[in-house]
């Protein structure tokens, strides 16, 4: 059973604005320190469903952490298209390996393709 297509689709919450982690100094310590605070952003709130499909039919279906992706999310799925159509579903190990140890070369997360080995489970 061969991976065919990834397809993703973005849920987006008109009525509630995105927010974004911003590194923050903690004042009134004796040495420098940060912590992180949410800050609004322009654009509404977005959720991503990855969906894999199969030369047989079957479908993975899973949500997909969009903090774990360096630039955007339709730019990870881009990277996994290109890396894992063909590629045997069952063999749901050996494209996990496939990918972690691309990490270091695709300048991505550690764990940015956790959303496709979830749908192949």
């Amino acid at each position: 059973m061969k991976i065919t297509d990834l397809k993703l689709h973005v849920i987006e919450f008109p009525d509630q604005m995105g927010t974004v982690l911003t590194i923050q100094q903690v004042e009134g310590l004796n040495r420098i320190q940060y912590t992180h605070h949410y800050k609004r952003t322009e654009r509404p709130r977005r959720s991503y469903v990855l969906r894999v499909q199969t030369d047989e039919g079957v479908e993975g279906i899973c949500d997909v952490d969009a903090s774990t992706c360096v630039g955007p999310v339709e730019q990870m799925v881009e990277l996994l298209r290109a890396n894992v159509l063909g590629e045997d579903a069952f063999d749901r190990e050996g494209i996990f390996q496939k990918l972690h140890l691309g990490t270091r070369w695709v300048y991505q997360k550690p764990g940015w393709f956790g959303a496709l080995d979830n749908c192949l489970w």
